[in-house]
């Protein structure tokens, strides 16, 4: 595909700011979604949570323009990671710094992987397969803390009216996006927040709320970094998390390479696994969610046919601007969680799809073979059984080891490794086209 503006080039001025707000429209939609399904983890205050969402914000774009100019210097939209909202999720029996100490750690991690030499043996260990199960358990084992947020009972609305509300908005959110083109299909989520809520509100009130959440932002000095805490069961299931986080880099890095035709990408996988490893660091230091480069970016960049890294770089400033402007991003807070739930269920059914797309360019060419059906459902639903555990069952775990054997993510993917690379070993000798 022939591109108006490739890697390298330098657009028009014009063309590089319409185009970097389109791209900070996208980043701050995932910021805000993400950024406030992490907050309702915590006993935050709208002050803290505004102070988080800067914090995120300003990383986000600074990780922006490092990745831009320094890291694997593609078009790529760096933004909050899905994956990392389970490791949270699972460690929310303990203080907020447990987890930012153990994304701190992984970060390190991360940056020291591509120096050793060992990411290629990542990639092995991740095999297709794997990360198949990966991409479909992530929505999965997310859906308590969806569920929470979409009938959150601090929210007005009828537990039934709301129902009712969820699936007619979902349902408007994928025909808007089918009929959708060009600016306003890639800035869909933005506009889904804003007349979400206004529709939200005008149906079950609470306008209130919004209508003085831009007075809320707290004058109180907050800290920068956090004070780490370590608990080796959050450090163990952060860092698999990460693992798979690192997987995820990888494929969108080279998805994006190939689209717009690059050169050197083992130079770029890299530098960008680096960078994301030491923005992590940062994040965790600083106490919020780290991140990961978007396979999304290649909607974008074929719809604009304006492959530019460069237009990344009027994002990184503008998100680092707006995090300087509390009263916008406590606007954001005031958004209803039931809204925040549903953006979310419609950005994880791409993470669902990519699976079965992975799933099934697998076997285009080769026959289906039995077993790896029976390998990836194995992870699947036994990971699915272990983050749908009765509250009374889990808190029978010792909270030492609860972020560990009470992560549905983590154990659905260590069953799946040992279900490829012990029990069914036999099918990569044989090759994917293997018969039972």
């Amino acid at each position: 595909m022939r591109f108006r503006y490739d890697v390298d080039d330098r657009p028009p001025i014009q063309e590089m700011l319409s185009t970097g707000i389109m791209w900070t429209i996208i980043t701050l939609s995932f910021v805000v979604i993400l950024g406030t399904m992490i907050t309702a983890l915590y006993p935050y205050s709208p002050a803290e949570v505004t102070w988080y969402l800067q914090k995120l914000l300003f990383i986000t774009g600074v990780a922006t323009i490092v990745q831009t100019l320094f890291g694997h210097r593609l078009p790529a939209v760096f933004g909050p990671s899905a994956i990392l909202i389970v490791g949270a999720t699972a460690s929310a029996d303990f203080v907020p710094e447990a987890f930012a100490t153990a994304l701190l750690i992984s970060g390190v991690v991360g940056m020291l992987i591509p120096l050793t030499g060992i990411m290629p043996y990542i990639s092995k260990l991740f095999t297709p397969r794997i990360i198949t199960a990966i991409l479909m358990l992530i929505p999965i084992t997310l859906i308590p803390s969806i569920t929470a947020m979409l009938f959150n009972m601090g929210e007005p609305g009828s537990v039934t009216a709301k129902i009712v509300f969820i699936v007619i908005f979902i349902l408007i959110l994928f025909y808007a996006n089918a009929k959708m083109e060009g600016f306003a299909k890639a800035t869909l989520l933005l506009w889904a927040l804003i007349c979400g809520s206004i529709v939200y509100f005008l149906c079950f009130g609470g306008f209130g709320d919004i209508a003085g959440s831009a007075g809320m932002a707290s004058s109180e000095p907050f800290n920068l970094f956090i004070e780490p805490v370590f608990v080796p069961g959050v450090i163990i299931s952060v860092l698999i998390c990460y693992l798979a986080l690192i997987t995820n880099d990888i494929g969108s890095i080279q998805g994006i390479s190939e689209i717009v035709h690059t050169k050197g990408i083992s130079k770029r996988l890299e530098k960008g696994i680096t960078i994301t490893g030491l923005m992590n660091l940062i994040s965790g230091a600083c106490g919020v969610i780290g991140g990961v480069n978007y396979s999304i970016s290649t909607g974008m960049i074929l719809d604009t046919k304006n492959a530019a890294k460069i237009t990344l770089l009027p994002a990184g400033v503008i998100m680092m601007v707006i995090a300087f402007i509390p009263p916008l991003l406590t606007l954001f807070d005031a958004i209803p969680t039931l809204i925040a739930g549903c953006l979310v269920i419609f950005m994880m059914t791409s993470q669902f799809s990519a699976a079965l797309h992975l799933f099934l360019t697998l076997h285009i060419k080769k026959a289906y073979a039995f077993q790896t059906g029976i390998l990836i459902a194995t992870g699947i639903l036994v990971g699915t059984a272990i983050t749908l555990m009765p509250a009374a069952v889990l808190a029978e775990i010792p909270i030492a080891i609860r972020p560990i054997f009470g992560n549905g993510f983590l154990i659905g993917v260590v069953v799946i490794m040992v279900m490829e690379h012990i029990i069914y070993q036999d099918l990569a000798k044989r090759g994917e086209d293997a018969l039972p």
